[in-house]
């Protein structure tokens, strides 16, 4: 088409070409050719545009004249379609709707992204873990987990070990759980997984307290054997609990084989050195609430000195119900101040109108004012307002 219009436009403007071949030799033009602007291209003919700058085109060197020969434009333009018969689409042409919606935009993958999900049209991996519950906006938050599962073959590296997790006991519906907090497993050796798995059945955890740990605590399998070993080995030592309470501790709370170790030495020592808990007491309160073990100092002082010194229970009703370490102090002290205004605030089991620690710190607000201040819950909320 480019190619017709260029001869289209010569022809016009010189009458025919002309060919030629031998030396050149030096050509003066007429005075009217030297002033002719030339044009710089066709889109620049086309839109009245002059190519610049203008160069005189005096002393311009030609090959020299030896053989002429002069044909009509209608002979070098035979055998060529016709402008009306080119049905290839330009750049510039429109189109119609059906040609527009026929059209195939190869999408090559971006070489670099700021999310998980941009990827996952063209990746066969991520689509799969999509499928299975995995939620990309979250994985994509770990350092490193990104360009991770990118290398990784669905077939070769994840198929083998979602199989590996089911026999483990995993469900389906926890596959997607599990695999957005810990990604990191699909790169472990399928090998050592097995093996860890061997390791903690060996200490006494049954296959479905195994499979309850690792639902748990996904980073679980992450750990070598000898790292793991030396975590039970320590709540056991430092706890002072045999190997049964340990296994009881660890299946009820399995983070805590996994999370780290410092918070937990700083709860021990808040619990014996500064509340005054006895190295039993402390056990028998860790069995029932291992959650003990990882709350902030603050909220174990907190609590503490809210129910013995300001509430004026015993220690030892902490330590036959450690469950009010879990509660909300703020609601627990307004619960309590509102008991005081109505003299109600009695917490000696051996007196009437006694109002346990389990009610006072459980129970929703209706069944709190209801069946233990024995007044309305309107009442209460305009109570608080005085606080």
């Amino acid at each position: 088409m480019a190619t017709a219009r260029c001869l289209r436009r010569v022809s016009g403007r010189f009458g025919a070409i002309v060919k030629w071949n031998g030396a050149k030799l030096s050509h003066s033009l007429t005075d009217d050719q030297q002033h002719r602007p030339m044009l710089q291209d066709t889109a620049a003919a086309s839109a009245g545009q002059l190519a610049g700058p203008i160069l005189p085109l005096t002393s311009l060197e030609i090959p020299v004249v030896r053989k002429l020969e002069v044909w009509d434009i209608s002979d070098a333009t035979k055998g060529l379609p016709s402008l009306d018969e080119v049905d290839e689409a330009g750049a510039l042409d429109e189109l119609t709707e059906e040609e527009a919606l026929s059209l195939e935009v190869s999408r090559p993958l971006p070489p670099r992204a700021d999310r998980l999900s941009v990827y996952a049209e063209r990746s066969h991996t991520l689509r799969q873990l999509v499928l299975l519950g995995v939620e990309l906006w979250k994985v994509e938050r770990l350092r490193g987990a990104a360009s991770m599962l990118l290398r990784l073959d669905f077939a070769s590296d994840v198929q083998e070990r979602l199989l590996f997790l089911r026999d483990v006991g995993l469900q389906d519906e926890d596959l997607g759980p599990f695999l957005t907090t810990n990604p990191f497993m699909l790169t472990q050796d399928i090998s050592n997984l097995q093996a860890r798995v061997h390791y903690l059945e060996s200490c006494g955890f049954g296959r479905d307290a195994v499979a309850k740990m690792v639902r748990g605590a996904p980073f679980l399998l992450n750990f070598s054997i000898e790292r793991l070993e030396n975590r039970l080995g320590f709540y056991q030592s430092e706890l002072g609990l045999n190997a049964k309470h340990v296994r009881e501790l660890m299946i009820r709370m399995p983070k805590l084989l996994t999370r780290s170790l410092e918070p937990v030495k700083e709860n021990l020592k808040v619990l014996q050195l500064e509340l005054g808990f006895r190295p039993n007491e402390v056990q028998h309160m860790l069995l029932k609430v291992p959650k003990l073990l990882v709350l902030s100092k603050r909220k174990l002082v907190d609590v503490f000195t809210l129910v013995h010194a300001t509430m004026g229970l015993p220690q030892h009703m902490l330590v036959q119900f450690p469950q009010i370490f879990n509660a909300k102090t703020i609601a627990m002290r307004e619960r309590h101040s509102y008991l005081e205004h109505l003299g109600l605030a009695q917490y000696d089991p051996l007196q009437p109108l006694y109002v346990s620690l389990d009610r006072l710190a459980t129970t929703s607000d209706d069944v709190f004012c209801l069946e233990v201040a024995r007044s309305s819950p309107e009442e209460f909320h305009d109570f608080r307002k005085t606080l």
